[in-house]
């Protein structure tokens, strides 16, 4: 999607002639080695999530059958995988045991936040939120007094280029088309129900002390008793088990946007790019969302 090269010429070429220009500033020491800064390629990228290859090799090493090993991204039904290269010790085989070891080590649970970090703007007189993360905007407003939060973080706002990671229209999205459901579990079921009849295999994302409400519904729990934060733990987890177990609709509940909840929302929304159902919508055709 790039005619004539006019991206490419612009990204790398405008600024000298006919000489690549990457955009990063690189210090040359007295040794004539040279320090470069900016940012790092060794990122990888599924479903929108940056997840640096050095977290990957740390657990790796690990696995004292390893000597070295690399992680790459490859393009994967319409997203991307990261698929892992290793070497081995002399006389080890990567057999079905070593197979499942690796995993085991590298996936060792919900890890302790979930969402990326929290991005901020320092360059005008008031912060500006431009990423929530579990650094919650609470606790930013506790240490720097009062801060503006970026109004693309709970809105469907055209943006000319993103001063932030996640600030895309649509980000975060699984294969499965997400709908955010700000309603009761009553309304909630008889959107599920709409899907159904649309032909649609639909998955429910919900308040764990409210399940039962849905049964015999699919449906997993999302958070619980108002704690965000375990939402932010298993969001993705959540969303890419959607996809893994075929279904093609994720009806997931809002949730409250302060402490970690406006991280969550943030990333449901443009999951969802921006379609939030409310009460008076359960009463449509579920064609009326498409």
């Amino acid at each position: 999607n790039d005619e004539n090269n006019k991206k490419l010429i612009k990204a790398y070429f405008e600024k000298f002639d006919n000489c690549w220009c990457h955009g990063d500033w690189l210090e040359k020491t007295e040794h004539d080695g040279v320090f470069i800064s900016g940012r790092a390629d060794a990122v990888l990228n599924p479903s929108g999530v940056r997840i640096g290859t050095a977290e990957i090799y740390s657990q790796v090493q690990k696995v004292e059958e390893v000597i070295e090993c690399c992680a790459i991204g490859q393009k994967w039904n319409n997203d991307e995988r990261i698929v892992l290269f290793v070497v081995l010790r002399d006389g080890i085989k990567l057999d079905d045991d070593l197979k499942n070891k690796i995993p085991l080590i590298l996936d060792g649970g919900a890890c302790g936040g979930g969402v990326e970090s929290t991005v901020i703007s320092v360059c005008g007189s008031v912060p500006l939120l431009l990423r929530p993360g579990l650094v919650t905007a609470e606790q930013l407003t506790a240490v720097l007094g009062k801060i503006d939060i970026h109004p693309a973080i709970l809105r469907a706002v055209e943006v000319d280029r993103a001063a932030s990671p996640g600030m895309k229209y649509k980000h975060y999205a699984p294969r499965a088309r997400v709908l955010v459901l700000d309603m009761p579990a009553r309304d909630a079921c008889r959107v599920y129900d709409a899907a159904i009849a649309a032909g649609k295999k639909p998955l429910l994302l919900w308040r764990e002390e409210e399940l039962s409400a849905f049964a015999p519904r699919h449906a997993l729990p999302f958070y619980a008793h108002g704690d965000a934060s375990i939402a932010a733990r298993g969001l993705f987890a959540a969303l890419r088990r959607a996809d893994d177990e075929g279904f093609d609709t994720v009806l997931v509940t809002a949730v409250p946007t302060d402490g970690a909840g406006l991280s969550v929302m943030n990333r449901l929304l443009r999951a969802a790019s921006f379609t939030v159902l409310h009460a008076q919508d359960a009463q449509k055709p579920f064609s009326s969302y498409e």
